[in-house]
């Protein structure tokens, strides 16, 4: 069984299945577009910010901790981060995790 984080596929798919809309928007379009940074996710998004990028993921925080998704006790996201485009965080998916998230997500 693959894990990443602290997630495997079945605590992925119900992260997926029990956070908000915005988070799920999140997961959809860092799926569709690796490497994608925080701004191309607002302005896609219709976020106030690429600062909102962050506030809006911590409701997957809060799903990690209900369902026990931890990485040595702490509750950590299922991105990787492959470094920083002028100033903003660059998102990315490991490939297993990407195909988890378009199957239950689609492809936008």
């Amino acid at each position: 069984m693959q894990k990443h984080k602290g997630w495997n596929e079945a605590q992925i798919r119900q992260a997926i299945r029990q956070t908000t809309p915005g988070v799920r928007d999140i997961l959809a379009f860092v799926a569709s577009n690796p490497g994608c940074i925080t701004s191309d996710i607002s302005n896609e998004l219709g976020l106030k910010s690429h600062r909102s990028v962050g506030p809006t993921l911590n409701a997957l925080t809060q799903t990690a901790i209900e369902i026990g998704a931890t990485d040595e006790g702490e509750a950590r996201w299922f991105f990787e981060y492959p470094g920083r485009v002028n100033g903003r965080e660059r998102y990315d998916f490991p490939d297993w995790v990407r195909r988890i998230v378009q199957d239950e997500l689609g492809h936008i």
